[in-house]
């Protein structure tokens, strides 16, 4: 089979969790083919089995998809974000989606496709026929090992979370003063006011990242999030690593994050309590709760078991053609 795959950053941490991540180890384990091209046209999708894109959001995606229709190709988007839904103060609305056109082309896309893949529960509103296919770890290559952990609290991300920095700046502040015993690790790109009480890891790749990440051996993971509908659509991505660097993670007490072993919070002064009640935790505790995030992933969220879904859908574009 003749996968054409379409991603807007191939190297970029969602096509690793979303695109050509999965779609490398499908490859691997059916024998598909993936084929990339640096412009589609209806030759090219005349050339293959199916089309999966990836994030689609300009016009030249609305083409392969409206090609796709009429050569009676199947056509299969996925998105991992709420593209008609990004709050002002979020700086990746200035990159992607953020004009009129750019909505337009994403809705046209999703109104085209055979199959809609999002990735939790929330994103579900997109459209009616999207179906969840969650994001997974990839064991593979980070596999979840016990691991010592140090008096280390921290929060990975790029810079378009700043605002969800922000909303509990103050309290990270405020711990890293009384619990000086504890250190502060950012990784990626951090609110700047960030480097007054802590270490600041620069964002190369994801797999440098998780390497470092996995290195520092934090005991705490945090997951500040602005209560808002775009958030609440958004991945549990940072449990998953965390748990496969061996942390505790506190996130918001929301559907996505209801996970095993995780400490909820319900706004920002629960926040500051249960971060402070997660450092006093005794060692055995604190390795249970993680035990069963660990548990959980595994049975359930490694991409060996996620793709299965994958290739189901592959499967069904087999059968119509």
């Amino acid at each position: 089979m003749n996968i054409g795959i379409i991603a807007p950053i191939p190297e970029d941490g969602t096509s690793l969790y979303r695109a050509y991540g999965p779609f490398s180890y499908i490859s691997r384990e059916t024998g598909a083919h993936l084929v990339t091209c640096a412009d589609w046209g209806w030759p090219e999708i005349m050339g293959v089995d199916c089309v999966f894109m990836q994030r689609p959001f300009m016009g030249a995606h609305v083409t392969v998809a409206r090609h796709c229709k009429v050569l009676n190709v199947p056509l299969w988007v996925d998105y991992d974000d709420l593209y008609s839904g990004f709050p002002k103060w979020l700086q990746v609305q200035e990159q992607m989606y953020s004009s009129p056109h750019a909505l337009e082309c994403a809705n046209a896309c999703v109104e085209l496709a055979d199959v809609v893949t999002v990735s939790t529960d929330a994103l579900r509103c997109i459209s009616p026929k999207a179906r969840v296919i969650p994001n997974a770890l990839n064991s593979y290559i980070w596999p979840m090992t016990h691991r010592k952990r140090n008096k280390i609290v921290s929060w990975r991300g790029s810079g378009c979370h700043n605002g969800d920095l922000d909303s509990v700046m103050e309290e990270m502040q405020a711990l890293a003063a009384q619990c000086k015993e504890w250190e502060w690790h950012f990784f990626g790109a951090p609110h700047f006011k960030c480097c007054s009480f802590g270490k600041i890891h620069p964002y190369t790749d994801a797999f440098s990242f998780m390497e470092d990440f996995c290195a520092t051996a934090p005991a705490i993971n945090v997951v500040p999030l602005v209560d808002c509908e775009f958030n609440r659509c958004k991945s549990n991505n940072a449990w998953l690593e965390a748990t496969a660097a061996g942390a505790l993670t506190i996130a918001p007490d929301w559907p996505e994050w209801q996970r095993p072993g995780v400490l909820n919070y319900s706004d920002t002064k629960s926040f500051k309590y249960v971060v402070n009640e997660a450092m006093s935790m005794d060692g055995s505790v604190m390795e249970a709760k993680v035990q069963e995030s660990r548990d959980y992933i595994r049975e359930n969220l490694t991409l060996g078991n996620v793709n299965q879904k994958r290739i189901e859908i592959l499967k069904g574009f087999q059968v119509k053609r």
